[in-house]
């Protein structure tokens, strides 16, 4: 069934920034509009949302009476088989929907190859409309706050449970299944998170790769982490040490919990979002560590984990009623170590900054 307060929201947004329809493929953002999404393979597949409020979807063979069960009524349905050319198909339904020489919008999960094949053949202009999709969902409601705070709730809650378990000895891959089992248990879906050790922790996006790093008697700990309530996500980060830390390590653990309790101060409801940046960044830049702290300051979340709005310098807006992002200060010496603190905060229905996770952020130092 279409979301058509969020379809009205985009058609709105359409108009403003003078788009003909928007495309969205398989995605976060489909199943926010539909309440479906599915499988995204190679095959051209998206809903079409018209400037006029009219929605249609064209989809393979393969997948059009799954789609149509979600669809039907509210829009209609086009499909082509593996036999077809899909950018005659395409470009036949394009005509007939009026979208000759319009211009589309398209979701970031739209296949560029898909569109620029398309645009080959039929007078058509395709552009990024992955903030628009996002402005959509920039403003929680109660319900959907909620849904945050529980999911947060779980994340504090899994941590606790499985820093009873976590052991020097253990692999970054154990580690991170401890905890998704602890939030799996705590009714939290997809759980996932970067788990990181030692040198690794210098690395702000650690890839991990089979195993991972074991975990040492003398180590540090990044774990980054979350999972989902009725498709709302939490983002936390906490990082601890096993053994007594390094006076290096202290220092920087204070640096970066400072920052991030500057930050969380300074995001109230109408603040400019480059302050917010500024406020914890330049703590960080006094203790000589400022170019190590390479990342944004935080991220918007809900329904996708990262989303509106940006916690950034370049983000010239202000912080509104509704919005949920993360503040997450790191510092990154890379081969050596690198520390992150994390919480999810929003602006409340109250209008209110609320810090959602509670888990301790003093220095630990695990057994």
């Amino acid at each position: 069934m279409l979301n058509k307060t969020a379809i009205e929201k985009l058609v709105v947004l359409e108009e403003k920034y003078g788009l003909d329809a928007i495309l969205v493929a398989p995605s976060p953002d489909l199943q926010f509009l539909m309440g479906f999404s599915p499988f995204l393979c190679e095959r051209f597949q998206g809903l079409f949302i018209k400037k006029n409020g009219e929605c249609f979807y064209i989809a393979n063979l393969l997948s059009k009476e799954e789609i149509a069960k979600e669809l039907v009524p509210d829009g209609r349905i086009y499909s082509w088989w593996d036999g077809d050319d899909y950018v005659d198909v395409v470009s036949r339904i394009l005509k007939k929907e009026g979208l000759e020489n319009k211009v589309i919008g398209t979701s970031e999960s739209v296949r560029a190859f898909h569109v620029l094949n398309i645009m080959e053949h039929f007078p058509v202009r395709f552009t990024g409309a992955r903030d628009l999709l996002d402005e959509t969902r920039i403003h929680k409601d109660k319900t959907e706050l909620d849904s945050l705070r529980k999911s947060a709730a779980i994340a504090d809650e899994a941590l606790h449970q499985a820093l009873k378990k976590i052991h020097p000895g253990m692999t970054e891959r154990q580690i991170g299944e401890v905890l998704c089992s602890e939030m799996a248990a705590l009714g939290g879906k997809n759980p996932g998170g970067l788990i990181c050790t030692g040198p690794n922790t210098g690395y702000p996006h650690y890839a991990l790769k089979g195993e991972g790093r074991t975990l040492q008697k003398r180590d540090i700990l990044l774990m980054d982490f979350g999972c989902t309530v009725n498709g709302f996500y939490s983002d936390m980060t906490r990082t601890v040490f096993f053994g007594e830390p390094s006076e290096k390590e202290k220092q920087i653990y204070h640096s970066v919990l400072e920052a991030n309790l500057a930050g969380e101060k300074a995001a109230v409801s109408g603040a400019y979002i480059p302050d917010i940046d500024r406020a914890a960044r330049d703590i960080i830049h006094k203790t000589g560590y400022g170019d190590t702290f390479t990342t944004r300051l935080g991220h918007g979340i809900g329904y996708k984990v990262h989303e509106a709005p940006d916690i950034k310098q370049s983000n010239k807006r202000t912080l509104e009623s509704g919005m949920a992002f993360s503040i997450e200060p790191g510092i990154y010496l890379a081969g050596d170590f690198g520390i992150r603190i994390e919480d999810v905060v929003v602006i409340n229905e109250n209008n209110e900054r609320e810090v959602l996770n509670k888990f301790p952020k003093e220095l630990i130092i695990c057994e």
